[in-house]
């Protein structure tokens, strides 16, 4: 199966929504097996909301499992790199994922998600830690 999505973020926490607004970016991955192994990578960026700030961008790059349960239902999980990038300053951090959606009509995927990793103090954003709930909506495809 290969997949590719749109994904629109809410950064959650107050340092985080104090200092940006929801992500915008994408993802693609493909995976294989009953209980899928997945490999996926994309982009999110959040708008810094300082007038001198830097926007935030973040490229996961993940590995996980995926399990279809029934009617298209399905479940994951994911680790992996969350790099970071805020002007000049770039991280590489620890990223965790744990999600659900459904597939329709053969091709069509919604989901839902919630990730996190650290900053490591990245740039002007002063948090240890960046959670957000992420929604998916895109096309998969078996192959």
């Amino acid at each position: 199966m290969a997949f590719a999505n749109g994904t629109y973020a809410f950064p959650q926490g107050s340092n985080f929504t104090n200092g940006y607004d929801n992500g915008l970016g994408f993802e693609v991955g493909a995976g294989f097996g009953k209980s899928m192994i997945i490999a996926s990578t994309g982009d999110v960026t959040y708008k810094t909301k300082a007038s001198k700030g830097n926007d935030l961008q973040v490229v996961p790059i993940k590995l996980g499992l995926r399990r279809y349960l029934m009617f298209g239902i399905f479940v994951n999980g994911n680790v992996g790199i969350a790099k970071e990038t805020q002007g000049s300053s770039t991280n590489s951090a620890f990223l965790y994922e744990a999600g659900a959606g459904i597939k329709f009509l053969k091709v069509i995927e919604l989901g839902a998600a919630y990730t996190g990793y650290s900053t490591a103090n990245l740039g002007e954003l002063k948090v240890n830690t960046l959670q957000s709930i992420l929604l998916k909506a895109g096309i998969a495809i078996k192959l």
